[in-house]
């Protein structure tokens, strides 16, 4: 891909910075000028880098938060705009920004925005062909590229292959046998299940093939059962009825008796909510009155006791033989007797689908296992470690390359099919991490560029930028002609490359002083070119 131009707004120190990068070519210097602080540190350098960063990736090298990333002065509309040429695809461009927060992208001028901004980030790196790691890896080189290849995982190492090297196919295919594989084991689940099943089944009809001992029993018909219990369902609910009404015609019998025994009388009493008194009294036709009602209560309690005895009568006469569920028990037994012959048919019917299945289930175990030896074919431990084992010569050639022109022929590096690397020091094995600070950049700095030549062959995450940031800290004399001697070099193999190189070394600043550069002054805490 090759990167046209950038757009910034309110972005760390610039409040604006435009930037056509097809304006330069071969080895760019970038100088910085801090008119505050009267040293070039902090000048926004590095800022024109970490913009393309967080314009196509939303993430900074230096993991800034939302604070820091938007120019402080303005506070908010922050914004980035870069201008991709991709081939066979045209023009991209990214808009990026924050206060508000929000991200577009644009093929050939047509908005081509996902439903969310985390999918609008995927179909980006996709079209891309590219990440934020194998962007660093391959096109940013220095001290605030916290990303080294010796330093990561080995899933970094394989996702960076994977890029470098157009492994997506494989990974499709992979894709393809799990997915084949999961079909076939879902199928031989339910075959697993059908099979137990049936041999329940099988266990249950052998059980229920009755022998000569068992005999038919007579039932009566299930309806005449259900009429029986429905009809003393129904006598339960009367009976329930005049018991209540029973209840309730007795307490009032029993309150007409305890008035009646009061008999005659007359008394003042006082009203409790107005304190006013008032005569109660009973007379002799009042009595008369409860007399008379307290007569016609015993007679109809009578009533009621006489029709709760006459259903009972009833009930017990209802009465069925057998009930509704014990009539279903002594029916399937019945059955199975009747039907022994069905049981011992449906019993062959059971064995044969069970053989049938059984065999089923044989050939899809078969095609489980060569999924699973594809599945391992298509993965990092089969074709992608054959592939990577196939590009090791190249790899450890150009590492070992760029490694004698920036060490002098003291190092040498060699990875394993795994990246697993052996770093020798003057033909003596060294360990990584006994390296001194400037050894471990120059050792680094080579498998990149390595790494970064891959990419470029293969035109996967080649890119028409390289920049270079600080590459010199701890690095003595020696190893600056070894890094200026590295940047011709890579300036005669790729001509259609533009080199930025940050740095604030003198003698590099020397060796390089007949190169263009670009100066970036910043005044008041804002930046400008």
């Amino acid at each position: 891909m090759k990167i046209q131009k950038i757009n910034v707004k309110n972005f760390y120190s610039y409040k604006k910075l435009y930037l056509d990068f097809s304006n330069y070519s071969g080895i760019v210097r970038i100088l910085g000028k801090n008119k505050d602080s009267g040293s070039s540190n902090g000048a926004g350098k590095s800022a024109i880098f970490e913009a393309i960063t967080w314009g196509v990736f939303g993430q900074t090298i230096r993991k800034s938060t939302e604070e820091a990333l938007v120019n402080s002065q303005e506070g908010k509309d922050c914004s980035v705009s870069v201008f991709i040429e991709k081939e066979e695809l045209g023009h991209v461009e990214i808009i990026r920004s924050k206060r508000p927060t929000s991200l577009t992208l644009k093929i050939n001028g047509v908005i081509r925005n996902k439903d969310h901004a985390s999918e609008t980030q995927s179909f980006i790196e996709q079209i891309l062909d590219t990440d934020y790691k194998s962007f660093l890896a391959s096109v940013v080189f220095g001290q605030h590229s916290d990303f080294t290849f010796l330093d990561s995982s080995p899933e970094d190492k394989r996702r960076i292959i994977k890029n470098c090297f157009n492994l997506d196919d494989l990974y499709s295919k992979r894709t393809a046998v799990k997915q084949l594989k999961s079909s076939f084991t879902a199928e031989f689940k339910v075959l697993k299940t059908l099979i137990d099943s049936l041999r329940k089944e099988e266990d249950d009809l052998i059980a229920k093939v009755p022998g000569n001992k068992y005999e038919i029993i007579e039932l009566p018909s299930l309806e005449s059962v259900l009429t029986k219990e429905k009809d003393l369902d129904s006598m339960d609910r009367k009976v329930r009825e005049h018991q209540r009404q029973l209840r309730k015609e007795k307490d009032k019998h029993r309150r007409l008796v305890d008035s009646l025994s009061l008999g005659l009388y007359e008394e003042d009493k006082v009203c409790h909510a107005c304190n006013n008194t008032y005569r109660k009294h009973q007379v002799q036709d009042d009595i008369d009155v409860m007399t008379k009602d307290a007569d016609a209560l015993k007679l109809k309690i009578k009533e009621i006791e006489t029709s709760i005895e006459s259903l009972r009568v009833s009930k017990e006469k209802i009465i069925p033989e057998v009930s509704s569920s014990q009539w279903a028990k002594y029916n399937e037994k019945n059955k199975l007797i009747q039907n022994s012959q069905e049981s011992t048919d449906r019993l062959a019917k059971v064995k044969e689908q069970l053989r049938e299945y059984e065999e089923k289930t044989s050939k899809l175990q078969s095609l489980i296992e060569v999924m699973k030896f594809w599945e391992t074919a298509f993965s990092e431990k089969g074709l992608i470690r054959y592939i990577v084992r196939n590009i090791l010569d190249y790899f450890n050639i150009k590492s070992n390359e760029y490694a004698s022109i920036l060490t002098n022929n003291q190092f040498t590096i060699e990875f394993n099919d795994e990246l697993s690397e052996t770093i020798k020091n003057n033909g003596v094995v060294t360990k990584y991490i006994s390296l001194s600070g400037g050894e471990k950049r120059k050792v680094n700095l080579a498998i990149m560029l390595s790494l970064q030549e891959l990419s470029s062959r293969i035109s996967r995450t080649n890119c028409n930028l390289l920049f270079f940031d600080e590459v010199c800290d701890n690095i003595d004399d020696s190893g600056i002609l070894a890094v200026n001697n590295l940047l011709r070099t890579l300036n005669t193999q790729y001509p259609e490359k533009v080199i930025m190189v940050i740095t604030h070394n003198n003698y590099l600043q020397d060796l390089l002083g007949e190169s263009k550069s670009i100066t970036i002054r910043k005044r008041k805490g804002i930046s400008s070119i």
